[in-house]
């Protein structure tokens, strides 16, 4: 294995970004939880993916590059959209607007943020499709991924729908 400590640096972000997962379970922030879930998941493609294709890089599970390679491509919707449902509530809580929040307000708040968080990069699938090439590449050592086309349709659909939620933190 060229590269020993990527599986195991990958292992230890896994680890370690799953740590506070109890206080924020607790504290029902959604946006957090599905930030843990977002990155939790990209550490663990990774370290699948290392292991794998360790000086390799024949189609070992053709499987895992569809689903893994789907997963890691809704990553650059789901983080941003995680920062913007995080920054939504850090400014309500920064706001002098509102001093009592209801259960109703929170439990609506609560689900606008895991449909922001959880739905909205799912929904983006389909578009990704319009980007799609072919269906994976390998690299050695670091295992499959989708490349989009660079064409104008790619570009839109893989870049400005990102940098549009990116710039909707800024707001």
């Amino acid at each position: 294995m060229l590269h020993a400590d990527y599986p195991f640096w990958s292992f230890v972000g896994l680890v370690a970004v799953l740590l506070p997962l109890p206080w924020h379970w607790r504290a029902r922030n959604v946006a957090t939880l599905a930030l843990i879930f977002w990155i939790a998941l990209a550490n663990l493609i990774v370290f699948v993916n290392s292991l794998v294709w360790a000086d390799n890089f024949a189609d070992h599970a053709p499987a895992w590059c569809d689903i893994s390679g789907r997963i890691w491509q809704i990553f650059g919707y789901g983080i941003p959209a995680c920062s913007l449902a995080q920054m939504r509530r850090l400014e309500s809580v920064a706001s002098t607007r509102r001093s009592v929040i209801t259960a109703a307000h929170r439990r609506r708040r609560m689900w606008l943020e895991a449909a922001w968080c959880l739905l909205l990069p799912p929904f983006m699938l389909p578009l990704l499709y319009v980007a799609q090439g072919h269906r994976y590449d390998i690299y050695e050592n670091v295992g499959c991924r989708i490349v989009p086309t660079t064409t104008w349709a790619g570009l839109i659909v893989t870049h400005c729908f990102t940098i549009l939620i990116a710039l909707a933190v800024l707001v």
